[in-house]
């Protein structure tokens, strides 16, 4: 078990850092993960350290290639550039530093988009339906790249065990094999959950402005919706390299409306 003397000190250095210098990495190119000094050494390492603590898995094999690039576009996914005040930077930098072990529940408040769109004061409000179609549209953008780097590390894992089966070596490896294993599957869990919610954040904040505001921009938002959820879909059935290649896997598929009746500007219902 562990030294709950140790763990407490860890956080205390923990708490300090943030106070000081705060801890948010910046948005590289294509909205990767650009890390710092800080996100990129100092907390991992803290995260490594209190991991080990608690007895979680700590693999200490070098990093692959693709096991970065996947890190990297899974982040682009875990926070909001765009909308930095609607996701939640602090706690995705203490997830990737291992410094948490989940997001707390109240992150995944489907509310928070909503709130972000209507604190602005847009000109017009048909302009909250742009919005949401415009962030909608940089989700699905990358989404083909984040599904093949997560199919790439996929492979690489299986190919590790491959190896390790056909090798005579120590008791070690094996077990750090096994913990890099489950240190990317938590990775990808991470990326789906977040999948989902930004899907759920999108739908919440259509529906609550289809009744405050029924202008008929709300269509092209529902359509684009139908997309993403598409990848939501894939994503939590674990069919990352579905694909094959293609720069969209899901290109001319049929995407039901999520509606059956629109309000038209004169107040009357539209039955599509």
């Amino acid at each position: 078990m562990a030294n709950p003397v140790s763990i407490s000190s860890l956080l205390l250095v923990l708490a300090a850092t943030l106070s000081v210098t705060g801890c948010v990495a910046t948005a590289g190119d294509f909205n990767r993960r650009a890390p710092s000094a800080l996100t990129g050494q100092l907390l991992p390492q803290l995260g490594e350290t209190l991991s080990g603590l608690q007895g979680e898995p700590v693999s200490t094999l070098l990093v692959a290639d693709e096991e970065e690039a996947m890190v990297n576009r899974v982040w682009r996914y875990l926070t909001a550039p765009h909308a930095a005040d609607w996701k939640f930077n602090l706690a995705v930098e203490l997830k990737a530093s291992r410094l948490s072990p989940r997001l707390p529940a109240t992150s995944f408040e489907v509310t928070r988009y909503y709130n972000y769109l209507r604190k602005d004061a847009y000109a017009s409000s048909r302009v909250r339906f742009a919005t949401i179609a415009a962030d909608i549209d940089r989700d699905i953008a990358m989404l083909p790249e984040t599904f093949a780097a997560i199919c790439v590390v996929q492979e690489l894992d299986r190919k590790r065990a491959v190896a390790l089966a056909a090798s005579s070596l120590g008791p070690v490896l094996p077990v750090e094999v096994a913990d890099r294993r489950i240190e990317n599957d938590n990775s990808i869990a991470w990326f789906v959950a977040a999948l989902r919610y930004r899907y759920d954040s999108y739908s919440f904040a259509l529906d609550t402005l289809l009744v405050e505001t029924p202008h008929q921009e709300a269509r092209e938002v529902d359509w684009r919706l139908g997309a993403l959820q598409l990848f939501v879909a894939e994503a939590m059935g674990g069919r990352f390299c579905a694909g094959g290649g293609e720069a969209d896997p899901f290109a001319g598929a049929a995407i039901a409306s999520r509606y059956s009746k629109w309000a038209t500007d004169d107040g009357a219902v539209q039955i599509k």
